[in-house]
Order: structure tokens, then C-alpha cells, then sequence
């Protein structure tokens, strides 16, 4: 099971991604991910194997960034 958010709060663009377990094992790193994704709108983020979050400046890129995570399962 995957989670994926791309959202904007407060005026600014964030990102959630999480997997489970199994997902894990077989070898997605959601940090990892996420930070790659967070390049779209000009942000930062991390997190752990499972559960990784981002923020950024450019919510225009919330499209893009959605898409970069989708395509990572």
C-alpha cells in the first residue's frame, strides 16, 4: 500500500508519501523519493523509509512533483 499527497497549505506546497512495509522491503526509500519530487516546487524535504514529507515555494509544481512520486510505484 502507497499514500500519496500533494497538497497546498497556507499558501505553500506539500507533499506526503508513504509506503508500507512490504513496500519497503522491496526496495522504495520514501525519503529518498521525496526529495526528488520536492526539486518541482523548489523545496526540501525527508523522512524515513516508510514516511517522508516535503515542503516548498512553487506550488505550481504540485502537478509535476504528484507525478514524480506516482511513477516511482
Amino acid at each position: 500500500i502507497a499514500f500519496v499527497a500533494a497538497f497546498e497549505f497556507e499558501g505553500k506546497p506539500q507533499l506526503i508519501l508513504a509506503y508500507s512495509d512490504d513496500l519497503v522491503k522491496a526496495g522504495h526509500n520514501a525519503g529518498a523519493e521525496i526529495r526528488e519530487a520536492a526539486k518541482f516546487i523548489l523545496g526540501g524535504g525527508g523522512g524515513q523509509p516508510g514516511l517522508a514529507t516535503a515542503g516548498g515555494k512553487e506550488t505550481g509544481g504540485l502537478s509535476a512533483a504528484l507525478d514524480s512520486m506516482i511513477a516511482k510505484l
